[in-house]
């Protein structure tokens, strides 16, 4: 890590992946605050543009390595964009930086594309829409205070993470309903509500790209993966 995040994104580091543990798994209103605290702690930060693009990356690295859902960095600039605006305004940034941050949507779509990227290309999630092997799985609704986007980057994120972690036998997975939501090898991944597809047809979806995942990854070279 270069000298520059040495200094100034070691204190980023520890908020970024604990929010990043809130989002895997928490929909509360502590999610929410946690989020909210720590987009502005981000964005307040002074960094120059390419201090931020590889404080970002850097980020999904350290918080996917610690195990934490893939999607959560995404979700949490969706979350400042939903609350806040595409460029946060009243933020300080705006009075010590005005044109040398990228905008907010760049940033969560930078996220966007890792969380892709760590599922070998296999899971999109493009405005509150989720691919899988490119075939859509369902739209996602808002619930729990969070917008539909930032709900479908987290569950993109948990498939990403599913993927990524079991490619050797993504194939044979085992898609099942518990009450309202869908577990994949005991991983529950999503909860539906009222305005998603019918919970059995995302199940038989997902069951029927998770072999398709299995075969365009099969076709992938060692050094692809």
């Amino acid at each position: 890590v270069k000298n520059h995040l040495r200094k100034s994104y070691n204190s980023q580091i520890p908020l970024q992946v604990l929010a990043a543990a809130y989002l895997s798994d928490n929909d509360s209103a502590l999610s929410y605050a946690l989020t909210a605290v720590v987009y502005n702690y981000i964005v307040a930060r002074g960094y120059t543009l390419p201090q931020e693009w590889e404080a970002d990356n850097v980020g999904f690295t350290y918080y996917t390595a610690a195990g934490f859902n893939p999607g959560a960095g995404a979700a949490v600039w969706q979350r400042g964009i939903d609350k806040f605006g595409e460029h946060g305004s009243f933020f300080i940034t705006d009075i010590l930086a005005p044109n040398d941050h990228p905008d907010n949507s760049q940033r969560r779509d930078n996220y966007a594309q890792k969380l892709s990227q760590y599922a070998y290309g296999q899971v999109r999630v493009e405005r509150g829409r989720i691919f899988v092997a490119d075939h859509e799985l369902c739209t996602v609704e808002g619930a729990a205070g969070m917008s539909g986007a930032e709900r479908a980057y987290l569950i993109g994120g948990r498939l990403a993470g599913l993927i990524h972690d079991h490619a050797d036998i993504i194939g044979d997975s085992r898609v099942e309903i518990r009450d309202d939501a869908i577990a994949v090898n005991d991983q529950l991944l999503l909860y539906v509500g009222g305005g998603e597809p019918e919970i059995s047809e995302i199940a038989l979806r997902l069951g029927e790209y998770l072999p398709m995942v299995a075969e365009n990854l099969k076709q992938r070279s060692p050094a692809g993966k």
